[in-house]
């Protein structure tokens, strides 16, 4: 095994016994010692993976202090390593492809699941984003608040955890209060989406949904990056 996938697979190792060993997001970091003899490995190799997960906001620390656990959030994880690499305007373009991949498959197995109060939930937030559309006020949250009501009987982790980087990230590329979360056309698109969800119509449904991910990344999306993927599908 190379040194790197070594070391890879040390910072997985450790991040799953932190993760599954119950340290609750706040606590301290069992001691050096304890988790050099958990793991089976020598100081260095610790604070070296130690040091990943600190780069990753997966863990905290302060000088003269004991480390504390943050959480693997994905989101969190996918945040941070878009800044680290100074290409967080493409990860968001990438984001939203797997957004709409995720979200238009998955759609047919959560209609089912919801109810009359979930359903009339999610559509007192999509009248609330159009209201705020309608008066030039950002609807960021709400946006991400109608997504993961949608999808919540899923109780999907790894969806909530893209949802959650792509506005980390969003922010991030365009500051508070996005255009495309002002816009009261896409504020209009959630509204749609609800309708086809209530009529039962789960083709409607889609259709909206997608339609709605093509007009945000008409918004989002660079004009280089739109240009290459229509390149690279001739």
């Amino acid at each position: 095994m190379s040194d790197k996938l070594s070391h890879d697979g040390l910072v997985v190792r450790l991040a799953a016994r932190l993760r599954e060993g119950g340290t609750k997001a706040g606590a301290l970091l069992p001691s050096e010692s304890a988790l050099m003899a958990e793991l089976g490995i020598g100081r260095q190799q610790l604070r070296e993976a130690l040091g990943v997960l600190e780069a990753f906001g997966a863990i905290s620390s302060r000088q003269g202090a004991r480390r504390r656990w943050v959480g693997t959030d994905l989101g969190s994880l996918v945040a941070t390593s878009a800044e680290l690499t100074g290409a967080p305007r493409t990860t968001v373009a990438e984001l939203l492809v797997v957004r709409q991949a995720l979200e238009t498959s998955l759609l047919a197995k959560v209609m089912p699941l919801h109810t009359p109060a979930s359903r009339a939930e999610i559509r007192e937030i999509a009248h609330e984003m159009e209201d705020r559309a309608a008066q030039g006020r950002s609807f960021a949250e709400l946006d991400q608040q109608f997504h993961l009501s949608l999808f919540a009987p899923l109780r999907n982790s790894t969806l909530e955890g893209i949802l959650g980087a792509f506005w980390t990230l969003l922010e991030v590329v365009e500051g508070p209060g996005p255009d495309v979360a002002i816009d009261p056309e896409v504020a209009a698109m959630h509204t749609a989406i609800i309708d086809a969800i209530e009529a039962g119509d789960f083709n409607h449904a889609r259709y909206e949904l997608d339609t709605h991910f093509y007009g945000v990344r008409r918004r989002v999306v660079p004009s280089r990056l739109r240009n290459k993927n229509r390149q690279a599908s001739n």
